[in-house]
This record gives C-alpha cells, sequence and structure tokens, in this order.
C-alpha cells in the first residue's frame, strides 16, 4: 500500500538501489574529548540514510537518539556512534545476513578495533544485535526464527528482558569487561512508540551517570536460599522481636505456593521453601509445622510494617489458601508505580530495571531449576 511504503520509506527501510556487501558505513570516533562522560553507542546496521551519506545514525532513528542525548545535556559529538555491521541488509533486517557471514563478523572486528582507541567507560547497546555481542560474545551464533515480518534472530537474551540492566560485557564481545547497559533501538522505538520513554529513562538514569566512571558497581545483596530449619526458626523469632521494615513475597498460587521469601533490609533476604522442584513437600511434617507457626506470628503482627508487590494477590492467596490474615502492610510498591507512572508495566522485574541497579535475574532460576 502507498503509505505503508511511504511509511518505511521515513524510517530508512526502502530497499536499497546500492550494493549492501560493497558500501560500509563506518564507525564515528568522539570530537569532543573533554567531557565527563565516556559513552560508545551501538546500534546494528546502518539503513539507507546511513549508506547515502556514510554516517551512522543520521536518517529517521538517528534524528531521535539526537533527541534522546540533547535533552539529557549529552553532546553527540562527545559519543563514540557505531554498528554492530556496517553494511546494509536487504528490507533492513540484519537477521537477511549470517551472524558468521563477513558482514556481521567483519564489522564486529572494526567495532572492536574503533572501540579499543576510544575505550569508553560505558557502552548503551541498542538493539538485540548489540545487546547479543557485548552480552554473549562476537562468537556467539544466534539462531533464526521466521516471522510475519520476514526473518529474525533469536537472541537468548532478549531486550525486553535486559534493557536498563547493567552488566560487563563478556571476555569474546568488542571490547571485553567493560561496563554496559542495554535499551530498545530507536528505530523499533518508533513502531512502538511506548518505548520511546523507556529509552529516556535508561539514557537519564543509567547511561549518563554510568558513564562518568568506569567501574561496574551493583548492589551486594546476602541472599540466603539453603537455611536450616534451626536458622529459618532462628531468622523468624528475631522478625517478631526487632519488628524491622520487612518484604514479602511468595512464589505460586492459591494451593500451589512453592516458597515465601522475608527481606529484612535492602540488602538481606531469606527463602523459605515449601515444596521441592517435583512438587514435594520440602520439610518432614513436625518440621513444617514449627515453621508455618512462626511464620503466621510474623505475617500476623500489625506492628510489623510490610511492603508487597501486589500486595492484593499475596494477601489473598495466603488468606484463602492457608488461612493467613497478613496484617501491618504500609506499601504497595505496584500500587505506586502505578500512581506515578500508570501509563508504564508494573511487573517487578521492570520496576527493579527503572529503580535500581539490580540486572535482570528472572533466568537464574530457570538456569539452576535446569541443574536439578
Amino acid at each position: 500500500m502507498p503509505h505503508n511504503e511511504q511509511f518505511n520509506e521515513l524510517l530508512g527501510e526502502s530497499t536499497p538501489v546500492v550494493s549492501q556487501t560493497q558500501t560500509i558505513v563506518p564507525n564515528v570516533l568522539p570530537t569532543v574529548t573533554n567531557t565527563d562522560y565516556h559513552i560508545a553507542i551501538v546500534g546494528e546496521a546502518p539503513g539507507s540514510d546511513e549508506v547515502h551519506q556514510r554516517v551512522p545514525f543520521v536518517g529517521a532513528s538517528g534524528r531521535e537518539l539526537n533527541k534522546y542525548l540533547s535533552k539529557v545535556g549529552i553532546l553527540r559529538d562527545a559519543c563514540f556512534i557505531g554498528n554492530v555491521c556496517q553494511h546494509q541488509p536487504s528490507g533492513n533486517k540484519i537477521a537477511n545476513f549470517n551472524w558468521d557471514g563477513p558482514e556481521i563478523q567483519n564489522g564486529l572486528s572494526i567495532l572492536s578495533s574503533d572501540l579499543s582507541h576510544v575505550k569508553p567507560n560505558l557502552v548503551w547497546c541498542l538493539g538485540g544485535s548489540s545487546l547479543h555481542a557485548f552480552k554473549e560474545g562476537i562468537h556467539s551464533i544466534p539462531k533464526k526464527r521466521k516471522t510475519k515480518d520476514g526473518l529474525t534472530f533469536a537472541f537468548p537474551n532478549a531486550i525486553g528482558d535486559w534493557r536498563g540492566s547493567l552488566f560487563l560485557s563478556s571476555p569474546d564481545s568488542p571490547l571485553p569487561f567493560t561496563k554496559c547497559v542495554a535499551s530498545y533501538h530507536p528505530a523499533a522505538a518508533m513502531r512502538h512508540f511506548e518505548w520511546m520513554p523507556l529509552i529516556m529513562f535508561d539514557l537519564y538514569f543509567k547511561v549518563f551517570p554510568e558513564s562518568k566512571d568506569p567501574k561496574l558497581i551493583l548492589p551486594k545483596r546476602d541472599l540466603c536460599v539453603n537455611l536450616s530449619l534451626d536458622e529459618l526458626i532462628s531468622e523468624l523469632r528475631k522478625i517478631q522481636i526487632e519488628k524491622p521494615r520487612l518484604s514479602v513475597d511468595i512464589e505460586g498460587g492459591p494451593g500451589t505456593m512453592t516458597c515465601l521469601s522475608l527481606a529484612t533490609s535492602h540488602f538481606y533476604a531469606f527463602i523459605i521453601p515449601f515444596t521441592t522442584s517435583n512438587g514435594n513437600s520440602f520439610w518432614q511434617l513436625n518440621d513444617e509445622i514449627l515453621i508455618w507457626k512462626e511464620l503466621i506470628k510474623v505475617l500476623g503482627d500489625p506492628t510489623i510494617p510490610k511492603i508487597l508487590q501486589n500486595s492484593l494477590y499475596d494477601r489473598f492467596v495466603l488468606q484463602y489458601s492457608y488461612g493467613i490474615i497478613v496484617r501491618g502492610v504500609v506499601d504497595d510498591t505496584m500500587l505506586k508505580a502505578w500512581e506515578l507512572y500508570c501509563e508504564l508495566p508494573k511487573g517487578l522485574g521492570f520496576l527493579a530495571s527503572l529503580y535500581t541497579n539490580e540486572p535482570y535475574w528472572k533466568e537464574e532460576r530457570i538456569q539452576a531449576e535446569q541443574k536439578i
């Protein structure tokens, strides 16, 4: 349809006239070097405008990027600007190249050489390909899958999971052991407008402040997952005496709760397991009864202030299935987030990506269960 063709042309998605494998769009090194921030911005591949001007990020998505940078006070000329691949793929779909093919591998080699001269404090990975190159490495070949829009790479780390997360690049990345943060690509945000503010959040709260120091400092947590019966009873009784501000979270649903976690501070938490991975009871009956008795005292004490995420659900499960009335709830992080930004997602993983420096952790449990 004519309208769609015009829209594709606006985004630099019209089929390129030039040979994609011969025209190279080189990376651009910073020309302003006296700033206190040092950022490398790495995207996926050039579009038609970039091929025409032989400069990365000068098309529609590049103009969006410029707006993001200017709102935060970052000079584009002070940043390294580049791509994983320096050739334009047909249809602007990078998966039309093979990851281990010359177009991407040569681009990664050039990217590595250029970044080694710049030595940024932080690499801002825009899009899944950039995230994959720095998280998994140059030679980690992702699978491809067919979609209604054509071939795409099935990256093991989804950009939707890892956006907003800080991490160190892999030893096999274009710049090993460098602080990185991932965001949606501006071109993708032009199709999904709800992603635009997320790019701004990542830029303002993660990229800009973290780009002033090369060290990656992540929150230190003491997460106890294998406490003995005596240790658990001791922890629960300690809470009853000291009455700290307590964060409560359950895993599971009505009649299927597998564990419950309690955090007595921002750096210490412990887990009370109830079932094993195959669904059997974790404890002997008499031991589990002791745990429930102490847990009921903690959850039912109105003088122990409690914080939950979507407390209505957890409290319903605990009362409906286990007869426990949770008292003393003073905060609900989901409701607070809803009041602050009602248009944004409210999941715990998403909220952590906005308000904390805790990297994406959901995959850790899946990996742990696969080892069992």
